[in-house]
């Protein structure tokens, strides 16, 4: 059992690498990829726009300065349509590039671009509009003057910029290749220990599911081996006393009809008939349930209320004769999805046991009450015995054939086994809650007949055993 909990352990151990390789190699993926994203972002948005707009503006510079010089200089070819399509064109790349996202520490040099190129268009204007008011020589001053200084200030602006966008571009595509980089060999070496581990993983999981495999073909031929021996039992069982109870129904019903006897022994009478009618309802439901091959009776219903009444009424006189109070709270007035024998089965072998092992505790009570849960009703029958036998577990009492250590009552330990049987063949729970000294509290729980009409889910076939 130790080796098969350490292979399983090892084998979620590698599962949660392999994962963790995988996510880890994504994450590093996916950081990466951001980091490009938004690096190839500013190169796209930002940096190339920065550099083409500058060195077309660098170039429109120089020829709006080539274009006055030739007006000026009243040169043949000049024309003043061409230096306004320069001043325009000049105009809009300043304004795209100005329009542009700022690089950090980009602010000056923006600046400068945009007061050295107002500065110069300016000049160029004024320039030109001197030449056409016929004032050549002050035109031809302000070339030397104006002109000339406002370009190579404008030129040496934008040539800053341009080399400060060419940095910003350089560094951004090295931090892209290094990102690639990086991410490439990360990824790489995740993999193949993912890889490594996966391997092993599959040689741990061959191993798990051949040995699974084995156990629960043991499993279940040990199941289908004891649900035999439960059957033909429960079979035979029943077969047995079916006829004397029938017969006995029969002679008590004609003894009342017959006799005239003080009422003290009619009433004996009819308590005994009571008590065979309850017990006859017991088997004839353990019967079908046995020939059904341990399946619930479909449709099947049976009112609380009244089989835990029929079933207090049979166990009352035994109750007495040990000395021991049965108490029943207020029952809510529901219909489990299960027939009378059978819950009147289950509730019997939980009070007769409780009565059973009462031994000398000096409270003698069973308590018998019952709640509504969503699908389900929960019914718990509480004693103040000595709690479980010496050596017993709570886990194993509704094993078959289970007794505790120094148990000297009758009986084989099948009570316990049948009400886990039952409960669990209809959809049910059970479990105990014991302290040694202090008593045991039975419980179990069957869905409700409107929860199951209405389609709602049984409750897992589960023999949960809760402990104090």
């Amino acid at each position: 059992m130790r080796g098969e909990l350490n292979q399983t352990h090892a084998l979620t151990a590698t599962f949660v690498v392999v994962i963790a390789s995988f996510l880890t190699a994504t994450a590093i993926s996916r950081r990466a990829s951001r980091m490009i994203d938004e690096d190839a972002t500013l190169v796209q948005l930002n940096a190339s726009p920065s550099l083409v707009h500058l060195t077309a503006a660098r170039a429109e510079v120089r020829s709006v300065q080539l274009q006055i010089h030739d007006l000026v200089e009243g040169r043949s070819g000049a024309d003043p349509a061409a230096l306004h399509a320069a001043l325009s064109s000049l105009d809009s790349e300043a304004r795209a590039y100005l329009g542009l996202p700022l690089f950090p520490g980009e602010q000056p040099y923006w600046s400068r671009v945009e007061e050295s190129l107002l500065r110069f268009s300016s000049s160029v204007q004024h320039t030109h509009e001197r030449l056409e008011a016929g004032q050549r020589q002050q035109a031809e001053a302000m070339l030397a003057t104006q002109i000339r200084p406002a370009a190579d200030h404008a030129l040496n602006a934008l040539g800053k910029a341009t080399e400060f966008n060419g940095r910003n571009l350089a560094r951004l595509a090295a931090e892209i290749s290094v990102a690639r980089t990086r991410s490439r060999r990360l990824g790489t070496v995740l993999h193949l220990f993912a890889a490594v581990v996966a391997v092993i993983s599959a040689v741990l999981l061959r191993a798990v599911v051949r040995r699974t495999s084995e156990l629960q073909r043991a499993q279940t031929q040990f199941a289908e081996e004891r649900a035999q021996e439960l059957e033909a039992f429960a079979g035979r069982v029943a077969h047995d006393i079916t006829n004397p109870l029938s017969a006995a129904v029969v002679a008590i019903e004609l003894a009342l009809r017959r006799l005239d006897e003080p009422e003290r022994i009619r009433r004996s009478l009819e308590a005994g008939q009571r008590g065979l009618h309850n017990a006859n309802l017991i088997v004839e439901g353990l019967l079908d349930f046995a020939r059904a091959g341990g399946q619930p009776e479909p449709g099947a219903s049976a009112d609380l209320g009244q089989v835990v009444q029929a079933a207090m009424d049979e166990l009352d006189s035994r109750a007495r004769s040990a000395r021991v109070e049965l108490q029943v709270e207020p029952m809510p007035a529901e219909q489990l999805a299960c027939s009378p024998g059978v819950l009147g089965s289950i509730l019997s072998n939980l009070v007769a046991n409780a009565l059973k092992y009462m031994g000398e505790s000096p409270r003698r009570r069973v308590v018998v009450r019952a709640a509504v849960r969503e699908g389900a009703v929960r019914v718990e029958v509480e004693d103040t015995g000595p709690g479980l036998a010496e050596g017993l577990q709570a886990e194993d009492v509704f094993r078959m054939y289970v007794r505790g250590r120094g148990t000297q009552q009758p009986g084989l330990g099948l009570g316990l086994a049948t009400v886990k049987r039952l409960v669990d063949a209809h959809g049910g729970r059970c479990g105990v809650r014991a302290r040694r000294g202090e008593g045991c509290q039975f419980w179990f729980e069957l869905p409700r007949v409107a929860a199951v009409a209405l389609g709602a889910p049984a409750a897992e076939v589960v023999a949960a055993t809760d402990r104090a």
